[in-house]
């Protein structure tokens, strides 16, 4: 049996160096010491791999280029990524200080007007941010810059396997969701619904977590997963990995449609699935990954509005809000299976 491993650490690190060449949308460690002179501003700085971030201040940001744009930050979610790059265990993490944060919403202090910007490169957890213009989107009026924050990280994760990586398909595809009590599994439900699937399989080992879901059929994974409701499916939307994804493979009937199989996560925690070579040779799978290794800065860009839409319409359920000055002391509470924690500018602290 072949030994399929999850990982795109070489595309994925060259993605990010070309995102970091055309991105300088924050600070980098060297613009700061620990005697701050001048104009300053506020961020969260890790100063140790694994310990919580610290409160403080730093040199404010020089002007934006013509390119970029300046963004009071309102909102930025810890998510998995962030939490990950915040103790040094991630591949993308390089030097002290760390400034975390991947995303989040800002508002133009010149117009008032509110956009979800991406920052893999410096952080978001700060008072501003400077951000290269083809990497943020307007936020609808009606917006909740909370939600927006908390949200459009799991549903990039949905949003550009299918966009990027599945083959086009026809309205009424069927989808299966791996994993999909996870939060990128969840609003993976409403993003595929937006694409025109038709019928939506869940499948996860909570099986009361999958009763409350929108869902056409519920598969609940058990040492012995009863297979019966998966039938015929074009696109899999992999969250889990490991055992279950081999499981599921192994499961689906012979077809004449060709089964795009994407992998996007492993909350299993296996980076390895063995699959049978005979599953590749009997039936139509397409295997591919969806991650920023895998898909071009040119393609997120052109979707970043799509996925605002998704995430303006999206209920705030299981987020919690926090202060930014309060990181500290709020940063042990995100954890898998929890609220996702949103850090908050004082003003929209009020209103939450």
């Amino acid at each position: 049996m072949p030994n399929i491993s999850s990982t795109m650490n070489a595309k994925l690190s060259h993605f990010l160096s070309l995102f970091i060449s055309h991105s300088r949308n924050i600070f980098t460690p060297q613009h700061y010491h620990h005697t701050v002179q001048g104009p300053k501003m506020h961020a969260a700085i890790v100063n140790a791999w694994g310990s919580p971030p610290t409160y403080t201040t730093v040199p404010d940001l020089p002007a934006p280029s013509q390119s970029q744009i300046r963004l009071r930050v309102l909102a930025a979610g810890i998510h998995r990524l962030v939490l990950s790059r915040a103790s040094g265990k991630h591949y993308t993490s390089t030097t002290l200080p760390h400034h975390p944060g991947v995303d989040g919403v800002g508002e133009d202090p010149t117009t008032g007007q509110r956009y979800y910007f991406a920052s893999l490169q410096s952080g978001s957890f700060s008072e501003f941010v400077n951000i290269e213009r083809h990497f943020v989107a307007k936020l609808p009026d009606n917006a909740d810059p909370v939600t927006a924050a908390a949200f459009m990280n799991p549903i990039m994760s949905s949003w550009m396997a299918l966009s990027a990586r599945a083959a086009p398909q026809k309205p009424g595809f069927t989808v299966a969701i791996l994993g999909a009590t996870s939060a990128s599994g969840r609003v993976a439900v409403d993003v595929v619904r937006s694409k025109g699937a038709g019928r939506v399989i869940g499948i996860a080992r909570n099986e009361a977590a999958l009763a409350e879901m929108p869902l056409d059929e519920r598969i609940v994974l058990k040492p012995e997963t009863d297979w019966s409701k998966l039938g015929e499916v074009d696109v899999v939307l992999d969250y889990v990995y490991g055992d279950a994804a081999a499981g599921l493979l192994k499961a689906l009937p012979k077809s004449e449609r060709e089964v795009q199989y994407i992998h996007i996560g492993s909350v299993s925690r296996d980076e390895t699935m063995m699959l049978p070579g005979a599953i590749l040779r009997g039936k139509r799978v397409a295997l591919r990954g969806a991650g920023p290794g895998s898909w071009t800065m040119q393609a997120y860009a052109k979707e970043l509005g799509g996925m605002v839409e998704i995430a303006a319409k999206l209920e705030r359920k299981g987020v919690a809000v926090e202060a930014f000055k309060d990181v500290e002391t709020a940063w042990g509470k995100a954890r898998v299976g929890g609220d996702r924690i949103v850090f908050v500018s004082d003003d929209v602290a009020k209103d939450a």
